[in-house]
């Protein structure tokens, strides 16, 4: 790696090893002045990062918990897996109505009656707030914080109705967060100046996993195959059927395997292209994606689109390199040579060569697998929370 001098205030510069023990103390905030707010309980790695966040900060008794703010499509089995780690409540029903204003009314009655000094809005992107709910908060005399994780690239136009609400709640909010620093450049392009901070996403450490030589044997991969593994939701913007085109263009003579897990529109699709290919297998949804990195000596997801790459750095715990897109947001948690390879978006061929050339340099690939480990200690929860609390402490001591 690059360096070891630590860089307290921003733990993204590659190369640099974090010092985790410099940590705000727990008693920084007033016990449960925090309320942590999810717009959409089925966004995938969003609503994992709110129900992370929200039960590292309630560990702490600076948080009083999870609200959901959208009971459309939400199951009693999402409920349970958010209410399993976390205090988890749903907005009231009443509060749901058509009319806009009427909405805001609402949520500004069942706000101030809430006792949290700070609302921590998780939302989709910058386009996306729920600035019915960000209004109303600031409308109830509540500090907001949102945080804003597919910053990839401005969707709506001017003429979009949503437009000038959007950008209302961006005014409204007290700070906004992003978990790239490519992802502020682009926010700030629109966003008013000086009110936002860079908080990555938080990987929690995979403890003791399954052992690598277990992991392979109950997938039924023997111990001399090169195992390449993706888990992501089956859509066109992963790029799955990029990296099944390429592993389909190595020859058959190698020893390289494709596990793909993960669920979604494209699976029939893909599924007909592996046809009888026995060097790839479509795996569907698994419950243990822990035990799929366990087995990898590999981790490939080409996308042509990531507002962080999350699965990454969770391949990573595992001191599993990975090969994704060359990306602004994805070079903050890939490190081109370092910890992995970044191949053009698109790129089959690149891709082909990447994943040949990754197996037959094996020893390379353990140690930017180990690199990749030691990287990803800046996205440890005591790290990035420590961050997140002094934007907390900052503003309270603004009141």
């Amino acid at each position: 790696m690059r360096g070891d001098k630590e860089i307290e205030d921003d733990p993204y510069i590659p190369g640099v090893v974090i010092d985790v023990t410099k940590q705000l103390p727990a008693n920084a905030l007033p016990p449960r002045s925090i309320l942590v707010l999810l717009s959409n309980a089925e966004l995938g790695g969003i609503g994992v990062q709110a129900r992370d966040q929200a039960s590292y900060l309630s560990r702490l008794e600076i948080a009083s918990g999870l609200l959901i703010l959208n009971r459309y499509g939400l199951t009693s089995e999402q409920l349970a897996w958010y209410s399993a780690v976390v205090s988890t409540e749903v907005v009231p029903d009443y509060i749901d109505v058509r009319s806009g204003i009427l909405r805001i009314h609402r949520y500004v009655g069942y706000f101030r009656s809430r006792p949290e000094r700070i609302f921590h809005f998780h939302a989709f992107s910058q386009e996306y707030i729920n600035w019915h709910a960000v209004l109303a908060a600031r409308l109830a005399g509540k500090l907001v914080v949102a945080t804003l994780h597919h910053t990839v690239g401005w969707v709506r136009k001017r003429l979009d109705p949503g437009f000038i609400f959007q950008r209302l709640a961006w005014r409204f909010a007290d700070r906004l967060i992003v978990t790239t620093r490519s992802g502020k450049e682009l926010v700030e392009q629109k966003a008013p100046k000086g009110k936002t901070d860079v908080v990555p996403c938080i990987i929690p450490d995979v403890g003791n996993s399954t052992p690598r030589d277990k992991a392979r044997a109950d997938l039924q991969i023997a111990d001399d195959e090169f195992l390449v593994v993706v888990v992501s939701r089956l859509i066109p913007s992963k790029g799955i059927i990029d990296l099944v085109n390429a592993v389909r263009a190595l020859g058959n003579h190698l020893d390289i395997r494709l596990l793909i897990a993960g669920d979604g529109p494209c699976r029939d699709e893909l599924s007909e292209l592996i046809n009888d290919d026995q060097r790839i297998r479509l795996l569907g949804r698994v419950q243990d994606k822990n035990g799929i990195c366990a087995a990898a000596d590999l981790f490939a997801l080409p996308s042509y689109e990531e507002g962080f790459g999350m699965v990454y750095a969770e391949a990573a715990r595992h001191g599993v390199p990975s090969i994704a897109s060359d990306l602004p947001q994805v070079r903050e948690v890939v490190v081109d040579g370092e910890t992995g390879w970044l191949v053009p978006p698109g790129n089959v061929e690149r891709l082909r060569n990447t994943i040949e050339w990754a197996y037959r340099h094996r020893e390379e690939c353990v140690s930017r697998g180990q690199n990749a480990k030691s990287y990803c200690r800046r996205f440890d929860p005591e790290v990035v929370m420590a961050r997140q609390i002094r934007i907390y402490d900052d503003l309270l001591k603004g009141i």
